[in-house]
């Protein structure tokens, strides 16, 4: 494996150097497993602050995927392939910006933006208590201001998604609490649906997909069954949630949850080589473990067994799956985690599973360079090889990884 250094110095551009890695070793896990995935590893921006939330998605409908980052008081986009910076908004509240939403959803190629703001967790009344805005694309060009149409929103703002609907796309924001929630007690998070009108400068009507939840952290839009609209996978204190769109109204089902579970925070779908799905979560929240669910019949509300992959991370933050390796193999399993963990490292493991998920073998993707806090995949060279892209706190950098041959 080689890794890619792109340095700079006194606002000079060096020219990247490759620099000889020891070949990564699997750890730990059963089974005979799968040869190491080859990288080169990219430093995209290396003045990050905090990096909360990435995405990669087309900006410029050049038909190349582009990286978005959500930092601490600035939302930019990274130009694919040279990877210039591009600002589109600062500041947009006095506490930290927290999430990003980015997608194409009225198919011009470009994608839209959502943003999250006014970071105060522990706040659950105050009116500057979160933030949500839809983000108008400058008419002048990249270098323009983009406008921030600010939407009606519930406290502690954290995480939100595009979602496909059956004929248009609704913008999904969790908070991580519900208004009012203190210390175990008070009313769920609502899980709020805004429906884009056809002048988004007007009022955008809200729905409320959840409110039982005493805390929530992240969600991933998916494509569960046959049906043109898109699902969502919640993870939650009190489970893991399936939700799937039935005319207005969602239908809820429990994963995993119950008296003895300790709560998730990240949660992604993934799929075997042998078709069968598979749920990744980090447990408890911000935990050490990464976990497997996988389905013991055909039935989504039948019994899922669950395997825990790895148990010594710290915070454990950000998970993303996809089919980097042959279709045998299925999706592999990325997590990253962002504070040192017993060894006193923080970094970016994936796990490659055998066809049918019994199996697992670890493998070290960043060592101790990457304190992760949001990860995500996608080909950014349109060379048919899923590439992954992550974002470190402590670590103030962002870095792409792009898979070799």
């Amino acid at each position: 494996m080689k890794i890619t250094f792109p340095f700079q110095l006194l606002g000079i551009s060096l020219a990247a150097i490759l620099l000889p890695q020891t070949s990564i070793q699997s750890e730990t896990l059963p089974g005979k497993g799968a040869a190491p995935i080859s990288f080169d590893a990219i430093t995209v921006d290396g003045n990050v602050t905090i990096g909360y939330g990435v995405a990669a998605t087309d900006m410029n409908a050049d038909g190349k995927p582009d990286i978005v980052l959500q930092d601490k008081s600035r939302l930019v986009w990274y130009q694919n392939p040279d990877w210039t910076s591009h600002i589109v908004v600062e500041n947009l509240t006095e506490r930290d910006h927290v999430c990003l939403a980015a997608r194409d959803i009225d198919g011009d190629g470009m994608a839209e933006l959502a943003a999250g703001a006014g970071w105060k967790p522990w706040d659950t009344l105050g009116a500057d208590s979160g933030y949500v805005a839809y983000l108008f694309r400058p008419e002048s060009g990249p270098e323009g201001a983009w406008l921030a149409h600010p939407l009606p929103f519930d406290p502690t703002t954290h995480r939100m998604r595009w979602v496909k609907t059956a004929d248009d796309f609704i913008l999904v924001v969790a908070p991580l609490h519900g208004r009012g929630w203190n210390s175990g007690e008070g009313p769920g998070a609502r899980i709020l649906a805004y429906h884009p009108p056809k002048d988004r400068r007007s009022v955008w009507p809200v729905s409320v997909i959840e409110d039982d939840f005493s805390q929530t952290h992240n969600l991933d839009p998916i494509q569960w069954d046959d049906d043109p609209e898109e699902e969502i996978l919640l993870a939650s204190r009190e489970g893991i949630y399936l939700y799937d769109a039935d005319g207005k109204n969602w239908k809820r089902t429990q994963i995993t949850g119950g008296p003895e579970f300790e709560g998730a925070s990240e949660v992604r779908l993934g799929r075997l080589g042998s078709g069968s799905p598979y749920i990744a979560t980090i447990e408890p929240f911000h935990g050490n473990q990464i976990v497997v669910y996988q389905p013991k019949s055909d039935r989504v509300d039948g019994p899922w067994s669950r395997q825990v992959l790895d148990n010594d991370l710290n915070q454990g933050h950000a998970v993303a799956t996809g089919q980097v390796m042959c279709s045998s193999t299925g999706d592999v399993l990325f997590a990253g985690w962002r504070n040192p963990n017993d060894a006193g490292k923080v970094g970016i493991r994936y796990y490659v599973p055998d066809s049918k998920g019994q199996n697992w073998t670890r493998w070290t993707l960043d060592d101790n360079q990457m304190a992760c806090e949001d990860i995500r995949i996608e080909d950014f060279n349109n060379d048919g090889k899923l590439d992954v892209v992550a974002a470190g706190r402590s670590t103030k950098n962002l870095k792409l990884y792009l898979q070799l041959d």
